[in-house]
């Protein structure tokens, strides 16, 4: 889960995030709200973000193949 977008480092959390995604067993990632905003249906940032992964997870996989797909993810991608 993240407040994706509520602050700079939050993007940068999901950056880092997504290039250990090797290391958990990923079942979700909910884009939620922080205390200023009752819900939030933006998920633009995570797009973004999945987008970029998605030019570079070839490479990672060469590395170790656990990188979960950008496809499986989409599957997995959720806001609240």
């Amino acid at each position: 889960m993240t407040d994706l977008g509520a602050d700079p480092d939050d993007q940068q959390s999901m950056v880092r995030f997504l290039v250990q995604s090797n290391e958990y067993d990923v079942e979700g990632i909910i884009v939620t709200t922080g205390c200023w905003k009752k819900s939030q249906s933006d998920i633009t940032m995570l797009n973004d973000l999945l987008n970029a992964y998605g030019q570079v997870v070839s490479i990672l996989q060469v590395h170790d193949p656990d990188f979960p797909s950008l496809a499986y993810l989409r599957t997995v991608q959720n806001s609240i």
